[in-house]
C-alpha cells in the first residue's frame, strides 16, 4: 500500500488476501505504541522514567514496581518471556502454537 498526502494511491495483494484479510501487527504494533506514548510523554500524561502504569506491579515486595515506560519502550525491563522459546509441544514452537494451535481463532 502506498498513500501519498493521506490517500492511498496504490493497494495490492497476493491472490488469496484483500483489503478484509486480517494480519498480526507483531513489531508494527510497537512503532504505533511508541508514537502513542509519545504523545501522552508530550502532553505530559505519562513519565518516561516513572514506574509503568500497571497498577498489579506496584506493590513495594514485587520487583516490576521499578520497571518505567522507558525500559519497557526499550525493552530493557528485564522482564523475560520464556514463552517465546517453548510451547506446549517442546522448545521452539511457542509461536506456531499461537498461531495455529487451539485457541487461535480466539
Amino acid at each position: 500500500m502506498i498513500v501519498q498526502g493521506g490517500r492511498i494511491v496504490l493497494e495490492r495483494y497476493v491472490d488469496g488476501f484483500d483489503a478484509s484479510s486480517r494480519f498480526h501487527t507483531w513489531s508494527m504494533a510497537k512503532s504505533l505504541t511508541h508514537a502513542l506514548v509519545g504523545i501522552l510523554v508530550r502532553r505530559g500524561t505519562l513519565g518516561l522514567d516513572e514506574p509503568a502504569p500497571i497498577p498489579s506491579w506496584q506493590s513495594s515486595d514485587d520487583p516490576r514496581s521499578k520497571v518505567t515506560l522507558r525500559h519497557m519502550l526499550n525493552m530493557t525491563s528485564g522482564i523475560g518471556n520464556e514463552d517465546m522459546s517453548k510451547g506446549p509441544t517442546g522448545p521452539g514452537d511457542f509461536v506456531q502454537a499461537l498461531l495455529f494451535g487451539d485457541g487461535a481463532k480466539d
